[in-house]
């Protein structure tokens, strides 16, 4: 997991433009997501509905959260619709799709 979690972490520096040490990966975890949008509503192509094996990983960059979910070709892609400003108790909390057991 420590290749994807650099992969996401260098998109985002790259993104950016934002010094390595102001990012902080706050969460790096396994995740059995329901179909190929990977718990993402922003991802239009097609897709798999069968469940795909992959990682959520969420950085933190100053006072934003950025999510970026992978599945099973290994790419972390930047989930958009979820990434919001954190610390503040009036922003809408994202629904993250619980693992499938």
């Amino acid at each position: 997991m420590e290749g994807i979690t650099e992969a996401a972490t260098a998109d985002l520096i790259e993104r950016l433009d934002a010094e390595s040490a102001s990012i902080e990966v706050v969460v790096a975890e396994p995740i059995t997501w329901p179909d190929g949008r990977l718990g993402c509503s922003d991802f239009t192509l097609p897709y798999t509905l069968e469940p795909v094996e992959g990682y959520r990983v969420v950085i933190r960059h100053e006072e934003r959260l950025y999510h970026y979910h992978v599945g099973s070709d290994a790419t972390p892609r930047l989930c958009e619709s979820l990434s919001k400003p954190s610390g503040r108790p009036d922003a809408p909390q994202p629904s993250i799709p619980p693992p499938i057991k």
